[in-house]
């Protein structure tokens, strides 16, 4: 089996046969970041959200932290709206995620939780 062929969650090797198998569902989780937010990622979205992958992961990056400037709360409200049972994490990639600059008077982190992520994580140095 080549790396390509299995898959590891926590210790457990699956092959990927049983990657499809219903108490996998869960396992993958779509990266984002280079899908601008339109019709193509609504379509891309659902195709994903059709094949069973209802776990998505969006990237936020303030052009300073690191030199990509991404907001993607349009995302995350498509995202939300359209999957209402899907879950989705984000991964802040910003300099100062907690300081009350971003979207008006809402730090970074706060914009996101009240856009509904289930999960955020800081990128470290932020």
């Amino acid at each position: 089996m080549n790396e390509f062929s299995k898959c590891h969650i926590g210790s457990t090797t699956l092959k990927s046969s049983e990657l499809t198998a219903p108490n996998v569902k869960h396992a993958f989780s779509a990266s984002l970041i280079e899908v601008p937010f339109g019709p193509e990622f609504e379509e891309i979205t659902k195709v994903l959200w059709d094949e069973g992958i209802n776990n998505f992961h969006v990237d936020v990056g303030d052009g300073k932290l690191i030199p990509r400037q991404i907001n993607a709360l349009d995302k995350i409200a498509h995202l939300r709206s359209s999957f209402p049972d899907s879950q989705i994490h984000t991964h802040l990639m910003v300099q100062s995620p907690h300081h009350e600059d971003y979207e008006g008077t809402l730090s970074c982190i706060e914009a996101y939780a009240n856009a509904g992520v289930d999960a955020i994580a800081v990128h470290e140095g932020a």
